[in-house]
């Protein structure tokens, strides 16, 4: 009895260090595309979700017959713990080969510091 009750915990323990979850493909407006990866730690954190992110959205617009253009790459801090990186979030868009925007787009980063202005 004492080793189910240790082997089911541990079970418990081991199923949460290891999960993940995906917000899968979802439309933000025409040809505009959301992805959003997560990682425990032990599974890679925020490197291996940028790894899947990037890539789920790549076969995405290349199923398409199209090409991807990333809008805004972002990483995910950790709910239990903010200073560990456990996401990955990427806007995109799927444009065809032959549209301008794919041949100068320019990546955008989210800003990590939002500067205020103080009056006295």
């Amino acid at each position: 009895m004492r080793y189910a009750t240790i082997a089911i915990i541990a079970a418990t323990l081991g199923g949460c260090a290891a999960s993940s979850s995906s917000t899968g493909i979802l439309s933000a407006g025409p040809d505009t595309y959301t992805v959003t990866e997560r990682f425990a730690p032990i599974r890679g954190g925020s490197t291996e979700a940028q790894r899947v992110a990037l890539t789920e959205a790549n076969a995405f617009c290349e199923q398409q017959g199209r090409v991807f253009v990333p809008m805004t790459m972002d990483q995910l801090r950790g709910m239990a713990n903010p200073n560990t990186s456990t996401g990955y979030a990427v806007t995109f868009r799927c444009l065809r080969p032959d549209d301008p925007t794919v041949a100068k787009f320019k990546l955008e980063r989210a800003p990590n510091l939002i500067l205020g202005e103080r009056t006295r």
